[in-house]
């Protein structure tokens, strides 16, 4: 309590802050004695001041989650001010049992008046195959519907087919106009659709759609009508991922609808026209991404890179079409300030000018570059020179290149040189194989990198849904 501003300490001031609260809680002179505590710790055990406490412990993480967890089973005031920060993002609810659990504990908090289901922002649920859950689905988004960001997850490819009529639509329409502050959605349905004859989208279907930022589909192309009257000037973001069958045309009309995107993603074959309109419609684009596995001559990949390259704010970019020297230099060239850098190079290519090229996108994109990864299974030889060029790159955080070997060209010079200059590295096989058994490393960095790595990978053992 030393630390204390001196207002706070002023027991007057505690005091009349306790008295004039309308929601103090309820608790006489004679009980609070019992627990001996001072004006000041009484005005920080108030609702409003743990809300503003709590507030800056982000959710995000699991480390600060688990924080929040920790909080929540200190006090009766900790643990209800802790619970409505852990209840905007709970656990994604991958089977019918922590389903149920969830419904049952939202639905008991709004019998005792708590409404916990209101504090829900962020939803990643499970339907299971044959959507026999359906019903406790629907029931749990009733009970949120506050929800901003829902992700619905339907079957995996192992579910083998699953069956769409318009019962089908007609729920998916009615769960998703029950969210009006919607603004992040993402549809994920892996199992085969093996759509019925002819399905109706009802009318009113497409409004929800008409709301959103970010819209991410993997499947659910027979949904496609509601979303494509729906999408508009305020989506920001559009993902059409594995499994989304779309005809060019209907490319088209997307493309020409959503002019405010900044980030863009493809998992499909694309031709060249189409990601050029894309450009044209929003060419404030910042984050270009296209799997493709299709196989394209070197006149598509040049004039694809050359279409990317044009884009005058682009941040990351991941493209799946094999590129060679000439493309990494076209980057390069790019007045573009690239952060995520994600390509892979074509086969049989000479060494040497594919380290020419990325080192000249080394030095030219130094002062924003984040990560540079190369995703071909070809590794480069490791020079003085080109360790160099990295540690020129002070934001530096993942170097997803394979390198040739262990660490036996380069001087320890310039790997410590790397370490020292680099300070947001992240471990990787690529940054180990050109820093293992240095001693700086071995003795500083490699255990911090460790636990970094370990934090990560807690993480993503709960990102079950979050595709």
């Amino acid at each position: 309590m030393a630390d204390l501003p001196s207002q706070l300490k002023d027991p007057d001031i505690a005091k009349n802050l306790l008295e004039t609260r309308p929601d103090r809680p309820s608790v006489n002179d004679t009980q609070l004695a019992a627990f001996d505590l001072t004006p000041a710790q009484r005005v920080l055990t108030l609702p409003d001041t743990l809300d503003v406490i709590f507030s800056h412990i982000s959710t995000l993480s699991k480390s600060t989650r688990d924080t929040l967890h920790a909080a929540a089973l200190t006090s009766i005031s900790f643990h209800y001010a802790a619970q409505l920060r852990l209840w905007r993002r709970p656990r994604d609810l991958d089977t019918v049992e922590q389903q149920v659990r969830f419904a049952f504990g939202v639905a008991i908090s709004s019998a005792l008046g708590e409404s916990l289901g209101q504090q829900v922002k962020r939803l990643r649920i499970r339907l299971v195959k044959g959507a026999w859950n359906a019903r406790l689905v629907s029931k749990i988004v009733e009970l949120c519907p506050a929800l901003v960001d829902l992700t619905l997850h339907w079957g995996d490819a192992v579910d083998g087919s699953e069956q769409v009529t318009n019962d089908t639509v007609r729920w998916l329409a009615e769960v998703l106009g029950r969210l009006p502050n919607l603004k992040y959605l993402h549809l994920v349905q892996f199992s085969a659709p093996n759509i019925a004859a002819s399905i109706t989208i009802p009318d009113d279907a497409h409004v929800p759609f008409s709301q959103l930022e970010e819209l991410q589909l993997y499947g659910f192309h027979w949904y496609w009508d509601a979303i494509e009257q729906g999408v508009g000037s305020r989506l920001t973001s559009l993902d059409l991922g594995l499994g989304t069958l779309i005809t060019a045309a209907q490319l088209v009309t997307i493309a020409q609808k959503v002019t405010s995107l900044t980030e863009l993603r493809l998992a499909r074959p694309v031709e060249l026209d189409d990601i050029r309109l894309f450009t044209e419609t929003a060419p404030d684009l910042e984050r270009v991404e296209i799997t493709s596995f299709d196989e394209r001559d070197d006149a598509y990949v040049s004039e694809l890179y050359s279409i990317i390259a044009g884009l005058k704010g682009l941040k990351e970019v991941s493209l799946s079409p094999p590129a060679g020297p000439a493309q990494i230099i076209q980057l390069a060239n790019s007045s573009s300030p690239l952060e995520d850098v994600w390509i892979t190079l074509q086969e049989n290519q000479e060494e040497e000018a594919v380290k020419a090229g990325l080192l000249q996108l080394l030095t030219a994109k130094k002062a924003t570059l984040k990560k540079i990864c190369e995703l071909s299974s070809m590794n480069l030889g490791v020079s003085d020179q080109f360790v160099e060029a990295l540690a020129a790159c002070p934001v530096l955080e993942k170097i997803g290149i394979n390198f040739d070997g262990p660490r036996t060209t380069i001087s320890t010079a310039v790997v410590e040189k790397l370490l020292t200059q680099c300070p947001r590295l992240t471990l990787t096989d690529g940054l180990e194989t050109l820093v293992a058994g240095d001693v700086l490393y071995e003795e500083k960095y490699k255990q911090d990198m460790e636990r970094a790595q370990q934090v990560e990978e807690d993480e993503l053992s709960e990102n079950l849904l979050g595709n």
